[in-house]
């Protein structure tokens, strides 16, 4: 979301879920830690999507899979990303993380 906001038009590649979790420790992270982060972001999201203009919404990002998708689009969506990052652990402590996401999306938090 980031770019679509500060680029115009970027790339937005897909990502192979295997080579993340794989390069990226996924199955040594802290539970407490990640939910955190995530928390975070959204906090910081929300802040930046309450300063965009309504016409910033419209901006566009082309991702690799899914095609030209608004910033509207995207904040839209429920908040299955973060699900998806996790569906490949097979660790208990990844199993306790996705079950304690909270549904809904930054769209809930803007107001």
């Amino acid at each position: 979301m980031k770019r679509v906001i500060a680029l115009k038009a970027p790339e937005l590649p897909k990502g192979d879920p295997g080579l993340f979790a794989a390069r990226l420790a996924y199955e040594r992270r802290d539970v407490e830690e990640e939910l955190a982060l995530i928390e975070l972001t959204r906090r910081q999201m929300a802040r930046i999507l309450s300063a965009l203009n309504p016409e910033d919404f419209q901006r566009r990002g082309a991702h690799s899979r899914d095609g030209a998708l608004t910033l509207e689009k995207w904040n839209e969506q429920p908040a299955s990303h973060e699900h998806g990052h996790y569906d490949m652990a097979n660790s208990n402590s990844h199993r306790r993380f996705k079950a304690r996401l909270p549904y809904g999306h930054i769209a809930c938090m803007r107001g």
